[in-house]
């Protein structure tokens, strides 16, 4: 079934009428050959601003050494540390100040120590060769058995360790489209998700070809639209997403009437935890409870949660899990009659770095339930602080009520970009949301949401003083790449950018 115009309320159908019509206008535009021109040398501008903002001026450019080439002879250990120094010091933002969105999640110096001597003693392992590597495969098969415990699982409760949440989220989805091959004839398969899900439901999409139907979320709590979400189940459909919390909003979805819908239309649930499943899992613990999310949801068939952040494991570790063996069997590839051997692999990578299995198996250990439990607590409180923060200011809002690791602000009387601008001047290092526009900050360890409530103080009054001065910087930016109707521009804007990564100074 899909959405007609009479599931549009008036307001929804005059706006999407005008932005076709906008939309059109700016296709017919593109199609005149001065038109053309003019937006390939706006791409050129936009990706040269980039490139400066990414790379630095060529001056900056100029204070390093480039390695574009072997040396003629290895360097000593003495230059490589210098070169190394060099490189850390090119960073604009260091999470250490308190002002940084995510990235680093860990604060503990003494656990980064203890991680860094952990992995050193396993610097070569591959957990690809159990047999070289039998306390690799032992770790990695303890981290996934502690996981699928905080997630409430069964004896029969499983999963296996990845790359990350991109990874968790792209092999979930593989095992529900195999398993809806086998036992229930699917071939052309469909998921639904909420708009607000991770953009790696629609990679797996792309890389599995599979269709995708994105659900509104309500706009005053920001979760999933259920009645939206049932009219676009269809007998082809495999999967159903939640995520606890989202990531635009720091929002969690209702899993439980999700997983209603799950169970009614006999298709698989999977919650998608990659940013705060080491939050939530201790919330209650931690005297936040929040509702039933997991393997107690009699509708979940799948959890994805990423152990690089708030467990505070090395970057390139997540954790799928699943509900049954049989489930997880989906995941694997087996290649039985390959000239080389018998090839199995239970992720995407064959070869995998086995220091990242003993550096997050540290982190857990280290951590232990009561280390999370007081992390989850005090995540919780900067999120209240904040959230009460932004409350304070009339021309503000707080997307939805979240209360786990993430806030967002945004504005209906005001561009909530030359806020986030405003924030970048005085050091922090945001994310940028849209549809609507707004600033998100995922909390960590790190963050001083102290600085926060004084530096949004003094944002404001800024804006106040000068309520038309136009968006600058990165503000200027987003603002002007969410304005444009053709959103295949802002594709090739984002590739040349994912191009820019590869260009040595």
């Amino acid at each position: 079934m899909v959405m007609t115009v009479w599931d549009l309320g008036l307001a929804q159908l005059v706006q999407l009428i005008y932005k076709k019509i906008k939309t059109s206008a700016f296709e017919f535009g593109k199609s005149l050959p001065f038109v053309r021109e003019k937006v390939q040398l706006e791409v050129e501008k936009q990706l040269r601003g980039i490139e400066s903002s990414m790379l630095g001026s060529a001056e900056e450019r100029a204070k390093y050494n480039k390695f574009v080439v072997l040396p003629p002879k290895g360097l000593s250990e003495e230059d490589i540390m210098n070169e190394l120094t060099q490189y850390q010091k090119m960073a604009k933002h260091v999470a250490e100040s308190g002002k940084v969105s995510g990235a680093v999640y860990n604060g503990d110096n003494n656990l980064t120590r203890i991680v860094n001597e952990a992995m050193y003693k396993f610097a070569w392992a591959n957990p690809l060769h159990t047999s070289l590597f039998p306390g690799v495969r032992k770790m990695e098969a303890e981290v996934v058995a502690m996981t699928t415990k905080l997630f409430n699982g069964d004896a029969n409760t499983c999963g296996t360790m990845t790359s990350g949440g991109t990874e968790s989220i792209l092999m979930a989805i593989r095992a529900h489209k195999e398993w809806a091959k086998q036992y229930k004839n699917i071939t052309q398969p469909h998921m639904v998700v909420p708009v607000t899900a991770h953009a790696a439901f629609d990679k797996a999409a792309d890389y599995f070809g599979i269709r995708i139907s994105h659900v509104p979320i309500d706009p005053d709590t920001c979760k999933v639209d259920i009645p939206k979400l049932k009219k676009v189940i269809c007998r082809n459909t495999i999967l159903i997403v939640g995520s606890c919390p989202g990531f635009p909003h720091g929002v969690a979805d209702d899993i439980e009437a999700l997983s209603d819908v799950a169970i009614a239309h006999d298709v698989g649930l999977h919650v998608d935890c990659c940013l705060g499943g080491f939050v939530v899992a201790f919330l209650a613990d931690a005297g936040y409870p929040i509702p039933p999310f997991d393997f107690r949801v009699k509708g979940v068939t799948s959890i994805s949660a990423d152990t690089h952040k708030y467990a505070c494991a090395p970057k390139g570790s997540s954790i799928v899990l699943y509900r049954t063996q049989e489930l997880r069997r989906f995941q694997y590839f087996c290649a039985p009659n390959w000239p080389g051997g018998l090839y199995a692999s239970p992720t995407i990578a064959g070869s995998r770095p086995g220091n990242l299995v003993v550096g997050c198996w540290t982190a857990m250990v280290y951590k232990g339930h009561d280390g999370y439990v007081q992390q989850a607590k005090e995540l919780v409180q900067k999120v209240l602080r904040m959230k009460e923060a932004i409350k304070s200011h009339k021309e503000l809002f707080v997307f939805g009520d979240p209360a786990i690791s993430v806030v967002a602000l945004g504005s209906k009387v005001m561009d909530a970009y030359r806020v986030g601008g405003l924030l970048v001047e005085r050091g922090w290092d945001i994310g940028w949301i849209q549809f609507p526009n707004g600033v998100h900050i995922s909390v960590t360890a790190l963050t001083d949401a102290e600085a926060f409530v004084v530096d949004l103080e003094g944002v404001m009054e800024q804006i106040r003083r000068e309520p038309f001065a136009p968006p600058t910087g990165a503000a200027k930016t987003y603002g002007a790449a969410t304005s444009i109707p053709d959103r295949n521009l802002i594709d090739r804007l984002a590739r040349g950018a994912i191009d820019l990564m590869y260009k040595p100074l």
